[in-house]
């Protein structure tokens, strides 16, 4: 379970990177408040979006690592990389993959310590 908890990860942190790289490329990260731009017509970039694009994968794939060892840790970090892409992008058919891949990464890695070891887990 540990080693299914740790791939899901690092293919959710990994999705999460092309879909940040697809919405940004696609005009995706131009921010809420951008009428308080300093000059007329500039993109501000929100925070939550930021965030979604640059932390959410990196945390994807630190989660589904530290599951391996501390698998409440990790289950945790991946929790809060899904609630980065949430906030950030919400769910949308390009979120849908990498949302569903970190969050059931994070549910296995919170349900290792509650099963039986088997000889794959030692």
């Amino acid at each position: 379970m540990r080693n299914v908890a740790l791939m899901l990860g690092i293919v959710g942190g990994v999705a999460a990177f092309w879909v940040g790289g697809f919405l940004a490329q696609n005009g995706g990260n131009i921010g809420l408040f951008s009428d308080q731009a300093g000059q007329e017509g500039e993109a501000v970039l929100s925070p939550f979006r930021w965030a979604a694009q640059y932390v959410a994968p990196v945390l994807a794939i630190l989660g589904g690592v530290l599951s391996l060892r501390r698998a409440y840790l990790g289950a945790a970090v991946m929790a809060v990389a899904v609630l980065l892409l949430l906030l950030g992008y919400g769910y949308t058919a390009f979120t849908m993959a990498p949302l569903v891949f970190i969050g059931a990464g994070a549910v296995l890695a919170a349900l290792v310590p509650h099963l039986r070891a088997t000889e794959d887990d030692a």
